[in-house]
């Protein structure tokens, strides 16, 4: 049965319900899963088909012919451009596939996949060169400028990239090489490899053995940073292109939003700090209201205080609160005011010579002596 459908099929269904985190681990699981079928299923074919010979010894084969073929295909295409067909990642990669696959997913998310090939343009790359370091002239000459540098970023793109997939494609022979070479120290039965997931285990610490090795080389480093730097490059020229062409037919362009989101952040920052100073400035008026509020420290020392002032006869509510707005706030306040200070609050009040008439300091004095 094909094992891999099996997988895909049930990376349908689990697919939508799992979270971002969680796909991507099942998706590398599923691609483990893969991998694994896949040697045991080319194991099995192989037994089946050529009698008296060993399954490992043909799979090894056969794996080594492949790297060698596709390093072959890298070499004869070198320096052709657009041309991503025969440099592309075969399925057998295995283990060292997922670091080519990332790159082509960069570069294909800025445009570089599906272009066409133009035949017999690698015989004439020295003249297309000089054609593209031409000035540009006429009315359009900025843009044909710009266009042609970024054909020429995309040559440079073209030969980084087939120069990568070319060292992966040695090492993968270099993996297999170390593959029969474990295999052929293996002498005792205890360490025979006797199943596929025991030859499966011993192909992943090969190639995790021969990655990391290639990884801490100064040829690595050169491929490496290489070809980083022309993708970086042109994906530099092709964002300033585009940005130019949505600005021509007034849609919102990389620049622009990026833009709106900073003066959003800028904004957000501004409200944060003027809610703190908010905070601070109605922390000081409380804490002033509090002093101005306070009785004084002769009217603490009455050890008699009675501060229900609506006992007083023709006193309401209302008449409470402007009492209390001039720093009234008990009876014995009332009960020691002389006439003078009587007429000045009911003019504050606007009693209209309700204190004086209704003897407010009288009642106080016999509220209080009750």
């Amino acid at each position: 049965p094909d094992w891999s459908q099996t997988l895909d099929q049930w990376w349908r269904l689990v697919s939508p319900q799992a979270s971002d985190p969680v796909s991507e681990m099942f998706q590398r699981i599923i691609e483990t899963g893969k991998s694994f079928n896949k040697l045991a299923e080319q194991g099995y074919s192989l037994g089946q088909t050529e009698e008296g010979q060993d399954p490992i010894q043909s799979w090894l084969d056969n794996m080594q012919k492949g790297f060698e073929d596709w390093s072959k295909q890298i070499s004869t295409n070198k320096f052709s451009l657009f041309d991503n067909k025969d440099s592309s990642i075969p399925e057998w990669m295995g283990l060292n596939k997922g670091a080519l696959e990332i790159w082509d997913a960069v570069a294909n998310s800025i445009g570089l996949g599906g272009v066409p090939d133009i035949p017999g343009l690698d015989k004439g790359k020295v003249e297309l060169s000089r054609l593209l370091k031409s000035p540009a002239l006429g009315q359009w000459r900025e843009h044909q400028q710009q266009l042609q540098n970024i054909t020429q970023l995309l040559i440079e793109f073209q030969e980084a990239d087939q120069v990568y997939k070319l060292a992966f494609a040695q090492m993968g022979i270099r993996s297999i090489e170390a593959l029969r070479q474990r295999l052929s120290n293996i002498s005792s039965d205890e360490d025979k490899v006797s199943t596929v997931r025991e030859f499966y285990d011993l192909w992943v610490d090969v190639n995790e053995e021969i990655y990391s090795e290639f990884t801490m080389t100064d040829e690595y480093q050169v491929i490496h940073g290489d070809f980083v730097n022309a993708l970086m490059a042109l994906r530099k020229e092709t964002n300033a292109l585009t940005e130019k062409l949505y600005k021509a037919v007034n849609l919102p362009t990389r620049s622009e939003l990026n833009t709106i989101n900073k003066r959003l952040q800028e904004q957000r920052r501004e409200n944060i700090q003027l809610r703190n100073e908010i905070k601070k400035l109605a922390s000081q008026i409380a804490s002033k209201t509090e002093k101005k509020t306070k009785p004084s420290s002769k009217i603490q020392a009455i050890p008699k205080q009675d501060k229900d002032l609506s006992k007083i006869k023709g006193v309401g509510p209302k008449i409470v609160e402007k009492l209390h707005t001039q720093g009234i706030e008990t009876l014995e306040q009332i009960a020691k005011m002389q006439l003078a200070e009587l007429e000045k609050l009911d003019k504050q009040i606007g009693g209209n010579g309700r204190i004086l008439r209704d003897q407010w300091g009288i009642q106080a004095n016999q509220l209080l002596n009750q």
